[in-house]
């Protein structure tokens, strides 16, 4: 993916409502801020979240708000692509 290509995605209209959605999402499955990490990534992810990412992902959080994490897990390498 070329720096274009993921600054597209990254401000895209389409991803920004997504992670919108997704954000809301994890605020119905779990109250508590740090479970709303755990469960973010294992649904972008398929995988529990490290201890470096959980405390990256509370600060963000602290910050931006959720929905502005979440649109950072659908832009990560990791969501992008297949292994």
């Amino acid at each position: 993916m070329t720096a274009l290509q993921a600054l597209a995605l990254l401000n895209n209209p389409f991803m920004v409502k997504q992670a919108e959605f997704f954000a809301e999402r994890v605020q119905k499955m779990e109250k508590d801020p740090a479970r709303q990490i755990d469960a973010a990534i294992r649904l972008a992810f398929a995988r529990a979240a490290t201890q470096q990412e959980r405390a990256a992902m509370a600060a963000y959080i602290q910050r931006h708000g959720l929905a502005n994490a979440c649109r950072l897990l659908l832009n990560a390498n990791e969501f992008m692509f297949v292994d």
